[in-house]
């Protein structure tokens, strides 16, 4: 028993580097409480990829701040202007799954 102190302490001292490190971090927010989005700061998705690309192209392209809007309180860049049409008629189809959270994440 003399040694679940020290692991005790090890966990607490590692759960509080973890903390400290995430600061800087993307973060979530709710939209309406009924939606949570991960984005990073100034509420970019996923760094400003095409969402639609990885359906259409199969690749991950930049998008474009000129092809853009939001969905879920995050805003979200297109390569061209038929990427953003087609994700303004269907953003449930391409916006990432949990809101951009790891499923792994969710779960726990």
């Amino acid at each position: 028993m003399s040694h679940i102190k020290p692991l005790l302490k090890l966990g607490i001292i590692c759960i509080a580097a973890v903390l400290a490190a995430c600061q800087g971090l993307p973060h979530s927010r709710y939209d309406g409480k009924d939606y949570l989005v991960f984005v990073e700061p100034g509420d970019l998705m996923l760094q400003g990829h095409d969402v639609v690309a990885l359906f259409t192209d199969k690749a991950i392209t930049q998008g474009d701040p000129q092809f853009q809007t939001r969905f879920h309180d995050a805003t979200y860049y297109f390569a061209n202007a038929e990427h953003l049409a087609m994700f303004t008629a269907a953003p449930e189809q391409y916006a990432p799954q949990y809101g951009g959270h790891c499923a792994v994440a969710v779960a726990l």
